[in-house]
């Protein structure tokens, strides 16, 4: 494990680049920390057909009360309950980001039939509750309910033990670089954070993003990764 000053760890170090008789060498490497999650949120969805536009909203909107009551009831505190209409997930074809082929559908087939929707979207940090409530909709065939999102409520702990992750990586292949030219790594003299570049897909990118975390993560646990770019100095043996 290489030990590494606290401002390493907080963005972007520099120290003087490569002198004389030294090469300088590029590595970039992923970093990654998966640790339990501390925050939980599920969207639970409600779709009401009727005669006319406003009697289903009307139904749908007492159903969504009626289910706020019943997950309040099983212990759920109010302020971690919101009810608004359902948004839409970003999806895919080849490299561009799209509205959710699924959701098109949707919206289509609520106008013909004059339905409305509803999402309730629960946020747990006692995840005994979590699966209680679980349970609870299991029973209840009118709603969809959306696999739980892990999440920290605070990440910077986790983040600083992936970029250590990704520094540790670096160093050793750099390594194994100078080993092969028979040199040695000298020094690292700078130290990009990949990360802090704002994405060009925006909200959709990090949208994307956790979605990837989530999926690469256990159940229950949050993946934090980190990408850098460091540079170190390699001098002959």
């Amino acid at each position: 494990m290489i030990a590494l000053p606290l401002f390493l760890l907080l963005g972007v170090a520099q120290a003087p680049m490569a002198g004389p008789n030294e090469i300088p060498l590029e590595v970039a490497a992923k970093g990654v920390s998966i640790v339990p999650a501390d925050k939980a949120t599920i969207v639970l969805n409600l779709r009401c057909n009727a005669a006319t536009s406003t009697e289903a909203k009307k139904l749908v909107r007492e159903r969504a009360d009626k289910l706020s009551g019943d997950l309040i009831a099983a212990g759920v505190p109010s302020r971690n309950l919101t009810i608004d209409e359902p948004t839409a997930k970003p999806g895919f074809i080849g490299n561009e980001t799209i509205e959710s082929m699924t959701n098109a559908a949707a919206q289509s087939d609520a106008k013909a039939k004059r339905s409305a929707s509803l999402a309730v979207t629960v946020t747990f940090t006692d995840f005994s509750l979590l699966r209680r409530v679980q349970e609870l909709l299991d029973q209840k065939d009118a709603v969809t309910l959306e696999s739980p999102l892990f999440e920290l409520s605070d990440n910077h702990v986790a983040r600083r033990a992936a970029i250590a992750d990704a520094i540790q990586k670096a160093r050793t292949d750099a390594d194994a670089y100078a080993s092969s030219l028979g040199m040695r790594v000298a020094r690292l003299t700078r130290i990009r954070d990949q990360d802090a570049q704002a994405s060009p897909f925006g909200d959709y990118g990090e949208l994307v993003q956790k979605f990837m975390q989530q999926k690469n993560a256990p159940n229950g646990k949050v993946e934090t990764d980190v990408r850098v770019t460091v540079e170190f100095a390699l001098a002959p043996r």
